[in-house]
């Protein structure tokens, strides 16, 4: 019977009412030893207040006892269903149709993340995700958008919140993919976006200046009439990637990958270029004027191509008959030669510093602003084209340290 009343209390009120079911127990026996009778009024009376007492007490400090061991249990599993449960909010806020409400749902994220710090890593890939689904670069060459249309108001929110997230985040993430997105024309000044794939984006008219994007991957992207001055893009790839008409005054492209991209135009003045390969870039117009250029490779050479013949009339064959004829053309062997190498037609090199600057192969010939005082470091072959002025200054060849003209074989 008594495990049967222990056992009730235990299920209704706990540890809680395990003790206070003890202690009855206890006194009940205490009374059926008739002992009253035998005390006078007064010890009776402060007898049975003893007992309420104790009783109260073990009953108040069982409960205590309970439900410290409750929350003990318990807050982390509420911890993570609230995690959870805000996650799914956000997301579907996302999905909605209202552009106000998928705003509403990228700063619930960001709420989240500053609540849980550990969760900004899976926010930056919800956030990556949603950018590339909602605003996806159009079909088409680079130029087939709409001139002057910048990305949507939450697409815009969502790079802030981005970069925002990864900037505070204790971890740069390694990749961060955006590639193939539409967003010209947004204001991502001051953006933390490193290490950051934009393969194939659409950012003509972006303003990227003093933000962050190191060791990101822009190849294939069109980045015309964007704004990056002072913008941090060291060790950035792009190859290649359209810059014509850029800002990218006091830019740090240092140790970039820039092979046959277009600068034309571009403003490149004050700019970091120390290491970059700009070899096949194409730099008509460009402003370099007090760019550092130490290190850069820009090297050209004479190379044999094979001409395959008119498109007008390799299009009119077959798939068959075209594999044929261009088989046969390369069988036959090169028909002539053109020049590979970086273009610098009218460029601004004017305070440019071109210290162990390989320009072997260059043709200089159409630069303007470009001093003997400015090659004095620099390194250049028999056949780099200089102006005309220039190189009657020049003497023929000035080679790196243990290197073989490659003219003389």
């Amino acid at each position: 019977m008594d495990t049967e009343i222990l056992k009730t209390l235990g299920k209704i009120s706990g540890i809680g009412g395990i003790s206070l079911g003890v202690l009855l127990i206890f006194f009940r026996d205490v009374i059926r030893k008739r002992i009253f009778p035998q005390l006078t009024r007064r010890q009776a009376f402060q007898l049975l207040i003893l007992m309420v007492v104790l009783v109260w007490s073990v009953a108040i400090a069982g409960i205590l006892a309970w439900a410290y061991g409750e929350s003990l249990d318990k807050p982390a599993i509420r911890d993570e269903n609230n995690v959870a449960t805000s996650f799914e909010v956000a997301v579907r806020m996302l999905g909605n149709e209202n552009e106000e409400v998928r705003i509403g749902g990228v700063y619930a994220l960001q709420r989240l993340c500053k609540e849980r710090p550990g969760e900004i890593h899976r926010s930056v890939e919800i956030l990556a995700a949603y950018i590339r689904r909602k605003s996806p670069a159009p079909p088409g060459t680079r130029n087939d958008f709409q001139i002057g249309k910048r990305a949507p108001n939450d697409i815009y929110t969502a790079f802030q919140v981005l970069s925002n997230l990864q900037e505070s985040s204790e971890e740069v993430m390694q990749r961060i993919d955006l590639s193939e997105i539409y967003a010209p024309y947004s204001r991502l000044e001051g953006a933390f976006l490193p290490n950051t794939d934009f393969t194939y984006a659409i950012l003509n008219g972006t303003h990227l200046g003093n933000g962050n994007f190191t060791g990101g991957d822009f190849s294939g992207a069109s980045l015309d009439e964007c704004s990056c001055q002072g913008a941090n893009m060291s060790r950035v790839k792009m190859q290649p990637t359209h810059l014509d008409q850029a800002h990218l005054n006091k830019a740090n492209l240092s140790y970039s990958d820039l092979r046959a991209s277009h600068f034309n135009y571009a403003d490149l003045s004050d700019s970091n270029l120390e290491g970059a390969d700009l070899r096949y870039a194409d730099l008509s117009f460009a402003k370099l004027s007090r760019a550092n250029l130490k290190r850069v490779n820009l090297q050209g050479r004479m190379a044999s191509y094979v001409s395959i013949g008119d498109l007008g009339e390799l299009s009119a064959m077959s798939d068959e008959e075209r594999a044929r004829h261009i088989e046969k053309k390369y069988k036959e062997g090169p028909t002539g030669q053109r020049y590979e190498g970086a273009k610098f037609f009218r460029t601004d090199l004017a305070g440019a510093i071109l210290t162990q600057s390989d320009l072997r192969g260059a043709k200089l010939k159409e630069v303007v602003g470009l001093t003997t005082d400015q090659l004095q470091g620099a390194y250049w072959d028999k056949l780099t084209e200089f102006p005309d002025e220039l190189a009657l200054k020049l003497p023929p060849e000035q080679l790196p340290p243990n290197t073989v003209d490659r003219a003389d074989g």
